[in-house]
């Protein structure tokens, strides 16, 4: 069932309360990543190129979402998540090195 075109286009999803607990799990596992996105600027046609996620050792056991707009040039073998016209989601999990996106198209700053 979506909701209202003329608002959004999201679908309506419905979680048991097994996988609430378990997302709210994931979460704290990932907040205890301390984890960190920085931006590649190109600073002379003032635009974002690419986003890189880290954390202090460049490990996490928990998955990170990184919403990107548009598409990146490569998703790394990463499971990938885009429901209805929300923004492309790359679930990203850090082993040992920081984790780099370019962007499909630059984002003007």
């Amino acid at each position: 069932m979506l909701i209202d075109r003329n608002r959004v286009t999201w679908p309506i999803i419905s979680l048991k309360h097994d996988d609430l607990a378990k997302t709210f799990a994931s979460r704290m596992a990932r907040d205890k990543c301390n984890y960190s996105l920085t931006y590649a600027l190109d600073p002379n046609a003032q635009t974002i190129t690419a986003v890189t996620i880290s954390t202090e050792d460049n490990t996490c056991n928990a998955l990170i979402p990184v919403t990107v707009p548009g598409t990146v040039v490569n998703q790394q073998g990463f499971r990938t998540e885009k429901i209805g016209n929300d923004p492309l989601t790359i679930w990203v999990k850090l082993t040992g090195e920081p984790v780099v996106f370019t962007l499909g198209t630059p984002v003007s700053v």
